[in-house]
């Protein structure tokens, strides 16, 4: 299996169509610490990339709007 030997090098991947896919060597709670770090480096590189290239993909800047106005 593919998933299985990209997580013996890792502690999470992004797995297109089915999202971030995180492992604990020994309790849930490592799992949770492994797949927060993956989202949070992810929505960084994509800030990053906002600011250097702008908005890209149809309806972006209206889902980012939304995401700024919802409290």
């Amino acid at each position: 299996m593919e998933l299985a030997r990209l997580l013996a090098n890792r502690k999470g991947v992004i797995v297109e169509g089915v999202g971030i896919v995180a492992v604990g060597s020994l309790t849930i709670e490592q799992a949770y610490v492994n797949y927060s770090s993956v989202f949070h480096a992810t929505f960084v590189k994509y800030l990053q990339d906002l600011l250097r290239d702008g908005f890209l993909l149809p309806g972006e800047r209206e889902a980012s709007r939304l995401f700024a106005t919802s409290g």
